[in-house]
């Protein structure tokens, strides 16, 4: 089922590390059971009756940005122009901002600190989100810039 459906098998990719995908795959896999165990608690705040992919797929869209923000050097100014991104692109960053936030996590085993990001994302509390609304702050601060050609 992971390598069928897409956002899965992006994620997957992305964990990998040296070509090694079955491992990858089986890490994943791991996160997605530990959240399964954290959905069946009786004061778990997560979605009831949803799968865990389905719950992976709704903390990406909830940590996903719409935009990013092109540096665009105009005689001595630089500025911030945004741009929006396609769906995976948007899907790209909210994984790697995940990811990245679920390795400072204390906990040892890489599984768990991965469930606990998906579940923390989903609450509203990731540094994955925070990174979002911070490029978000950006870009509504530069919305001027969007009419500006860039010559790249």
């Amino acid at each position: 089922m992971l390598r069928t459906d897409a956002l899965l098998a992006q994620t997957t990719n992305l964990i990998m590390r040296d070509g090694k995908k079955t491992k990858a795959h089986n890490l994943l896999q791991g996160a997605l059971e530990h959240v399964r165990t954290m959905a069946a608690r009786d004061n778990s705040s997560l979605p009831a009756g949803l799968t865990p992919p389905a719950l992976f797929a709704e903390a990406v869209a909830k940590a996903a940005p719409l935009l990013e923000t092109k540096a665009f050097k105009r005689g001595t100014k630089v500025l911030q122009i945004p741009k929006a991104l396609n769906e995976r692109q948007r899907n790209r960053r909210a994984i790697v901002w995940m990811l990245e936030a679920a390795k400072k996590r204390p906990e040892k085993e890489f599984e768990k600190r991965l469930a606990n990001e998906i579940v923390a994302v989903l609450e509203g509390s990731s540094e994955a989100i925070k990174r979002k609304d911070a490029i978000y702050k950006v870009a509504l601060a530069n919305r001027v810039n969007v009419s500006i050609k860039m010559n790249i």
